[in-house]
């Protein structure tokens, strides 16, 4: 718990915060009054106030990040599923197949890398996932951070477009489309940077060796 408070970052911070602000404020005054109970307990007191917005905001913001999370394994899957996406993807990585599959061994050294381009993929986020939860470098948190809060905007904002529908403007119809379009290339940018970070601390060697747990 200790090692998890100091690695939090303000990145980290303003990644699930400002998702969770845009969609309360978005919400507020025309599902609910976020402020009417606090009003209620503790009177006008902007500094209550002010401290209630951020804590809702910031749990909102966790709401938003896990359906992102949910939204991100749906789209991969269903790429994963379509050969020519496989491939596409596969050739956008910046390391070839032999560089995976030795990095893939450095971290698994009792498994083989699954077979064809879905198998490239999946040893891509494996290896990725099992860095991020054993080394954390400096380099993949704040790539995991920048990922994070790319994707949480974007479903922040479709979630605003699909509340809004009806009653949206013209101007912040497209205004919420440019947005999305640039949050959904940097969400896109920093998932390779993530998978690049990763292969490049395991084919140089720089992840630990993962323990034989079976056979502990």
């Amino acid at each position: 718990m200790e090692e998890a408070v100091k690695r939090f970052t303000l990145i980290d911070f303003l990644g699930f915060f400002l998702p969770g602000a845009i969609l309360l404020l978005t919400a507020n005054g025309r599902w609910f009054d976020f402020a009417a109970p606090v009003r209620r307990l503790f009177g006008e007191n902007s500094v209550v106030l002010a401290v209630s917005f951020i804590f809702l905001s910031y749990l909102c913001g966790h709401v938003v990040d896990e359906l992102g999370h949910l939204l991100e394994s749906l789209l991969s899957g269903l790429l994963l599923r379509i050969s020519f996406f496989r491939g596409w993807i596969v050739k956008r990585l910046h390391f070839t197949r032999e560089d995976i599959a030795k990095a893939y061994a450095a971290c698994f050294p009792e498994r083989e890398l699954p077979a064809g381009d879905k198998g490239t993929l999946e040893g891509a986020w494996t290896i990725f996932r099992y860095v991020q939860r054993e080394t954390r470098t400096q380099r993949i948190l704040m790539f995991s951070s920048f990922h994070t809060m790319s994707r949480s905007m974007f479903v922040a904002l479709l979630f605003i477009l699909i509340l809004q529908w009806q009653t949206i403007s013209t101007d912040l119809l497209i205004g919420s489309g440019v947005l999305m379009v640039i949050f959904c290339i940097r969400w896109v940018r920093f998932e390779y940077k993530c998978l690049d970070e990763a292969l490049l601390l395991c084919v140089s060697k720089s992840a630990p060796q993962v323990e034989n747990k079976e056979g502990a």
